[in-house]
């Protein structure tokens, strides 16, 4: 038996409307949130690394020791930074800038700007191979 032979049967339907206005409150939201999020820079100890680079021949590496107060000596010579002094720090290696490593171990609460700097002065005499020398952890 069918009760409803003469009633229409209406299509069931979604009413989006509720949604997008509850989609726009959350959008909103976020919008409003995210822009109060301030992004510092957090203090993070370097790690210590485990590869020695005791494998580099010193007649094909230069040694840089950079310290926290600001002190750079290059193959255990102090440097004042300028160009000049390192060109005559440097000596025969100089012929050479694509086969010699430039070794760096800088004080571990040094800025990376700092130790950029210092790298960006050789790259500018065509030294392109660096290594970072780490605290080694197999001691």
């Amino acid at each position: 038996m069918d009760f409803r032979r003469g009633q229409r049967r209406e299509d069931p339907e979604i009413n989006l409307i509720p949604m997008i206005d509850i989609l726009l409150v959350i959008m909103i939201f976020l919008m409003v949130s995210t822009t109060f999020v301030h992004q510092h820079g957090l203090n993070i100890a370097l790690p210590s690394g485990s590869k020695n680079n005791s494998e580099l021949s010193r007649e094909k590496s230069i040694e840089v020791e950079m310290t926290l107060s600001g002190m750079v000596s290059v193959d255990r010579h102090n440097w004042t930074r300028r160009p000049a002094e390192l060109t005559s720090l440097l000596g025969d290696k100089l012929k050479y800038p694509g086969e010699t490593y430039v070794v760096i171990r800088a004080d571990k609460n040094l800025s990376h700007g700092s130790v950029m700097q210092v790298v960006s002065d050789f790259q500018g005499l065509g030294f392109n191979h660096f290594s970072l020398v780490t605290e080694d952890l197999r001691q």
